[in-house]
């Protein structure tokens, strides 16, 4: 994306710099980085920011007034003012306390998609033994109970996973769809031993961090025809929107070799937003103007890559609220990645809304 901005022009004539740190996910070495972005570098913004251990860093930035956008993997997304979730959560936050009163809510609607398109009653949903995955896992398994499913979780070792017994016991039960909150590498282990038992399911669901080019090679044919996303971007594959199309031109020359991934569109498209705010400011761009572009914004698509981002409160006091997102999935007979919903996004105007108590405060 800077490769491409600077080939252009920049923005307002102004080129714009990359500074990376390395925080290797350890929460102390993600507090180096930040030190040395925000002093030695000068950053104007963190973008894209996605990384396990950024809870370390998070209060430092947010003291510093440093505007972050990114993907939201540790709750510091849900309590700093400063930090800007990919995924807009809604919350009015207070620098204190995690999400809504202490809780951390989410909607149902995504999991409602798949019992009505797919006619299936009976999930199974896997985590790490970790806070980030576990929390994930429970967030699934309380969304999927509440649109009806029969639910049963398993806990994998983050050190060692293994999915033989876990599988067994999916086959003996029915289970017609698998949920995870897991990476790439425990899902590809995971239909390896699905494989083996001759076991399949009418969707295998993922997160966005499984949505690559690496599901068409690595993936089992057990599997590779039954991944799905949830999610809340068009599917990096949709060059008939002309921001995709551009998104591929961009990555193919400047990073040549390079597998197509959705993290990468999203990173795009978070970049773009942020250029767009710093062209709405003109020659003299701050902080404090880039979050009030934020403030209030309400669907920015991106140029039709996002469902619509929207910083605004949402109202978690009611017992329903609307979810839109989309959903995708690998077809080999359509050549990779396609959107799996009618329409994008696709919204259910009265999903049920639920809470699960934060595990940590972001410090």
């Amino acid at each position: 994306w800077t490769a491409a901005t600077n080939a252009k022009g920049g923005i307002n004539g102004r080129r714009v710099i990359l500074k990376t740190c390395d925080d290797r996910e350890d929460r102390s070495r993600a507090l180096e980085c930040a030190r040395r972005l925000i002093e030695q570098d000068k950053v104007f913004a963190m973008v894209a920011t996605n990384t396990r251990a950024f809870g370390g860093a998070a209060q430092y930035i947010n003291d510093k007034g440093v505007p972050v956008i990114g993907i939201p993997i540790t709750n510091s997304f849900y309590r700093y003012q400063h930090l800007w979730s990919g995924y807009p959560s809604g919350y009015v936050k207070d620098n204190k306390t995690v999400g809504y009163k202490g809780k951390l809510m989410s909607l149902s609607g995504g999991y409602r998609w798949y019992k009505r398109t797919l006619g299936i009653s009976k999930a199974a949903v896997f985590a790490y033994d970790i806070d980030e995955s576990k929390q994930a896992g429970d967030f699934i398994a309380k969304g999927l109970e509440l649109e009806g499913f029969q639910v049963t979780s398993y806990a994998v070792s983050f050190a060692a996973p293994s999915f033989d017994q876990a599988v067994a016991d999916m086959q003996n039960k029915g289970t017609q769809i698998v949920f995870d909150a897991m990476d790439d590498g425990a899902n590809r282990k995971l239909c390896d031993s699905m494989a083996r038992r001759k076991f399949s399911v009418k969707a295998k669901v993922s997160t966005i961090v499984s949505m690559g080019d690496s599901v068409g090679n690595d993936y089992n044919d057990t599997c590779r025809n039954s991944v799905y996303i949830t999610g809340e971007s068009m599917p990096y594959s949709a060059t008939s929107i002309p921001a995709i199309a551009e998104f591929r031109t961009a990555f193919a020359k400047y990073q040549p070799g390079q597998e197509f991934h959705q993290l990468a569109l999203e990173a795009w498209a978070q970049a773009g937003l942020v250029a767009d705010a710093v062209r709405a400011m003109g020659p003299a761009p701050t902080r404090k103007g880039l979050e009030d572009y934020f403030r209030g914004l309400r669907n920015y698509t991106g140029g039709g890559i996002m469902a619509g981002l929207e910083y605004v409160p949402i109202d978690y006091s009611k017992p329903t609220n609307e979810d839109c997102f989309g959903i995708s999935r690998w077809l080999d007979s359509k050549g990779g990645w396609v959107q799996a919903t009618n329409k994008f996004p696709f919204c259910y105007p009265d999903a049920y809304q639920y809470g699960t108590p934060a595990l940590e405060q972001g410090n």
